[in-house]
């Protein structure tokens, strides 16, 4: 169960957003939903979230331009897109925007919740890492009267 963790779903088909919303509610996860490109943009601007899942075929602006803006904008947090687009060319163009994975639709609502589950894991694994580096080097530092 992954408690307080805030996901953005951005999803135009209403009952996918509400289940997804709904089931990822029920994993212990913050939720917040809209429907296009260009709410997903602001959202991401005036909140903070530990995750993305964007679908690709949009109002507006397209789930692939939302990944690239965010990406010139410098967001790390992780973006898992779920689509019903299935090419391998659409998998390859969304991989290399910045998405961190690709989940096409239909899909098994189990295994979306445990890739969801291992992103969040990775990123948590990373920021401690980095945390602990930093210490070590403070004390490094503070050690040898170079602070």
């Amino acid at each position: 169960m992954a408690t307080g963790k805030h996901i953005l779903v951005v999803e135009d088909a209403e009952d996918l957003a509400t289940v997804l919303r709904d089931r990822f509610r029920r994993e212990g996860y913050n939720v917040e939903t809209v429907r296009d490109g260009e709410s997903a943009l602001h959202a991401t601007e005036q909140f903070s979230f530990d995750l993305i899942l964007l679908d690709l075929m949009l109002p507006g602006i397209s789930g692939f331009e939302v990944c690239r803006q965010l990406r010139q904008r410098d967001h790390a947090t992780p973006i898992l897109m779920l689509t019903a687009r299935s090419e391998t060319v659409d998998k390859i163009v969304g991989l290399r925007l910045g998405a961190d994975d690709y989940v096409t639709k239909p899909f098994d609502m189990g295994e979306l919740v445990a890739r969801v589950e291992a992103l969040l894991r990775r990123v948590f694994q990373a920021f401690s890492a980095l945390y602990r580096h930093r210490r070590r080097r403070t004390r490094l530092q503070a050690a040898s009267g170079s602070g």
